[in-house]
């Protein structure tokens, strides 16, 4: 095509053919693009079989997850009973839906950190900061699925709210920084 352009453009005259010459610098700019895509077409090309293999392994795993999550709440095991208790029918769709998150994030939590305990869900309150911080969210979210609030000494927002209120009182009466 670019032969046929370039034939063209030559038989209308000398301007045509300086626009030819400043299109080579462009053309030699674009030619790694070029080839670029020509070899993902391949790549494309080769794969196609093995990402639609790949497709199907995650959906279904998606689908063996989401039934996982079903089968946990028509017949939970006894240390997810006894942390979370069973949901009923009398739940609304915001508690039930906090129950399944708390019910996923203690499976992944014993599963991290190979829980095998069948008294506790949790275990015992762990001493390493990094895994007590992972402990904490997963206390909040049973604290949902309890119906309760998650505890803000939990979270350490008490500190915080208590400093905001020292500060709107200090402003109230005219102290702090200016």
């Amino acid at each position: 095509m670019r032969r046929s352009l370039s034939r063209r453009l030559i038989r209308r005259g000398p301007t045509v053919v300086q626009g030819d010459r400043e299109a080579d610098p462009t053309e030699e700019r674009l030619r790694p693009v070029a080839e670029h895509e020509g070899r993902r077409a391949g790549w494309a090309e080769r794969t196609g079989a093995d990402r639609g293999r790949a497709d199907a392994v995650t959906r279904e795993l998606a689908t063996r997850k989401q039934l996982g999550a079903r089968a946990q709440e028509l017949d939970p095991p006894a240390w997810l009973e006894r942390e979370i208790g069973r949901p009923t029918v009398e739940w609304g769709p915001d508690r039930r839906a906090a129950w399944r998150a708390a019910a996923e994030r203690i499976d992944a939590y014993r599963g991290r950190y190979e829980i095998a305990g069948q008294e506790r869900a949790l275990g015992e309150a762990p001493k390493d900061l990094e895994r007590r911080g992972v402990w904490k969210k997963v206390m909040e979210a049973v604290a949902r699925a309890r119906g309760e609030e998650p505890d803000a000494k939990v979270v350490g927002l008490e500190h915080q709210r208590e400093r905001g209120r020292e500060r709107s009182i200090g402003r109230e009466r005219g102290i702090g920084r200016e």
